[in-house]
C-alpha cells in the first residue's frame, strides 16, 4: 500500500504490457526492452536495500501496532467544508465548460453524443480559463473529502443503514465531476484509492462486506464499460468485450502509446532536462508545455488534437540519455522510501490524513508515464498541501488539548 512496493507492480504492469507488444526484429524495440528489464531491476534492488536502511519492515509493523487513528467531529466538519467548496468549484467547471459528459450520455444515450471530442474540448478548449486549477477540486479534493467523510462517520455512527444511505448520496457528485469529463482514469483512480485507505485504516488486513464488494465491483464495471462505450472504445455487445476493454485500457492502450513515443525518441538527441522544464511551464495560465504527446498522438491517430505520453522511463532517457536509466531508479527509490517511512513512523494520525496517505501513494506509484509534471497534473502538489495543513490543523489539537 506504500509507494516504495506499490510502485513496483504499478511499473510491473506497465512494462509487462510494454514488452509483450513490442517487435525484436526493430533495434529500436530491443533498446527499449533493455530499459524496462534494467530499470525494474535496478529500482528493484535499490527498493530492498533502502528497505533494510529505513526498516521499513519494523516501522510498519509500529503502525500497525501502536499508531493510533482518531477521528473528530472537527475532522468531520473541515471535511464536509472542503467536499461543499469542491462541488461549488466542480459546478463552476462544467458550467465554463458548458457540458457534463456523463449527464448528457445518461440524457441522450451515449450513440447520441460525441464524447470523443468533448472529452478532448473538457481539458484543452477555449472557452473557459484553467481547467488544471480546478481539477485539483474536481479530481483529489472532492474524492479526499468524501472518503474522510464517510470514513468519520462510520466510527461516529452506530447505524449501518445511515452510513450506507450517507455515503451512496455523496457519492452521486463524486461520481458525476470525476466522469463527467468523459475521461476514466480519475474515476479508477478513485477506487484504487479508495481500497488503499482501506488497507490503511485495517492495518493491512483488508476485510470487506460482501454488499460492499457486490455494489463497489459491480457499479464500477457498469459505469466504466457505459463510458467505454460512449467513447467507442468498446462494441458493448457482451459483458467479455468490456471486460476486454477494461483489461486493454490496463495492459496494452497505454503501453502502446509508450511504444511509438519510444520509437519517436529514440532518434531524436538528448534534451538535457529542456523537455521537462517545458512540461512544467504548462502549469502556467496560457502555456502549453511541450508538444511531444501531441506529436505520439499525430503519429498514431493522424492528428495532433489529444495527447498519448510516452513512459516514464522512455521520458528519463530522452531528458538525460542512459546516464540517467542508472542514476534516477537510485533516487527514486530513496525518495519513494523516504515517504514511505514518514507516511508510517507517526505515533498518531487522522482519518483526513490517511485518505492524503493513500491518494499520495496512488500518485506517486502510477507515475509510469511522461514526466514530472504528470505528478503536478495528478495533484501531488494539492495532495502535499493537504497533508500540511492537516498535520499543523491535528498539532493546533493536540497543543489546545495540553
Amino acid at each position: 500500500m506504500c509507494p516504495h512496493n506499490l510502485f513496483i507492480w504499478f511499473n510491473g504492469v506497465m512494462g509487462v504490457g510494454i514488452l509483450f507488444q513490442l517487435d525484436l526484429n526493430r533495434a529500436e524495440d530491443v533498446a527499449h526492452a533493455e530499459l524496462i528489464i534494467i530499470t525494474a531491476m535496478l529500482y528493484l534492488i535499490f527498493s530492498v536495500l533502502f528497505s533494510a536502511g529505513f526498516k521499513l519492515r519494523t516501522a510498519w509493523s509500529r503502525f500497525c501496532s501502536e499508531t493510533v487513528i482518531t477521528h473528530s467531529r472537527a475532522d468531520l466538519q473541515i471535511s464536509t467544508c472542503i467536499f461543499i467548496i469542491s462541488i461549488v468549484a466542480s459546478f463552476i467547471y462544467f458550467y465554463l465548460v458548458g457540458y457534463n459528459v456523463l449527464l448528457l450520455v445518461l440524457g441522450s444515450g451515449a450513440e447520441n453524443v460525441n464524447i470523443t471530442d468533448m472529452r478532448l474540448a473538457s481539458y484543452s478548449g477555449s472557452k473557459y480559463y484553467a481547467p488544471g486549477y480546478f481539477n485539483q477540486f474536481k479530481n483529489i479534493l472532492l474524492p479526499w473529502s468524501y472518503l474522510s467523510i464517510v470514513m468519520i462517520i462510520r466510527k461516529l455512527s452506530r447505524s449501518l443503514f445511515f452510513v450506507r444511505f450517507v455515503s451512496v448520496i455523496l457519492l452521486i457528485p463524486v461520481v458525476f465531476s470525476l466522469l463527467g469529463t468523459g475521461q476514466r482514469a480519475f474515476f479508477v483512480g478513485f477506487v484504487i484509492v479508495a481500497f488503499l485507505l482501506k488497507g490503511f485504516i485495517a492495518r493491512g488486513k483488508i476485510t470487506i462486506g460482501r454488499v460492499e464488494v457486490i455494489f463497489t465491483v459491480i457499479g464500477f464495471f457498469v459505469l466504466f464499460s457505459y463510458m467505454s462505450l460512449a467513447l467507442g472504445r468498446s462494441g458493448g455487445n457482451t459483458i467479455s468485450d468490456d471486460a476486454g476493454e477494461l483489461l486493454s485500457r490496463i495492459f496494452s492502450e497505454q503501453q502502446i502509446g509508450s511504444i511509438f513515443g519510444f520509437r519517436y525518441t529514440y532518434h531524436l538527441p538528448v534534451q538535457y532536462g529542456s523537455d521537462w522544464a517545458d512540461d512544467l511551464m504548462s502549469i502556467l495560465p496560457g502555456e502549453h508545455g511541450t508538444h511531444l504527446s501531441n506529436k505520439i498522438h499525430e503519429i498514431l491517430y493522424g492528428s495532433d488534437r489529444g495527447t498519448v505520453p510516452i513512459s516514464m522511463w522512455t521520458s528519463v532517457v530522452y531528458n538525460w540519455g542512459y546516464m540517467g536509466v542508472f542514476v534516477f531508479p537510485f533516487f527514486l527509490s530513496l525518495f519513494y522510501s523516504k515517504v514511505t517511512f514518514w507516511m508510517i513512523s507517526r505515533s498518531k494520525t487522522t482519518i483526513p490524513e490517511l485518505v492524503g496517505y493513500a491518494f499520495l501513494s496512488f500518485i506517486l506509484a502510477s507515475w509510469v508515464s511522461a514526466g514530472p509534471m504528470q505528478l503536478i497534473n495528478n495533484g501531488l502538489v494539492t495532495v502535499c498541501l493537504m497533508l500540511g495543513i492537516m498535520y499543523l490543523i491535528a498539532h493546533s489539537k493536540l497543543r489546545w488539548a495540553k
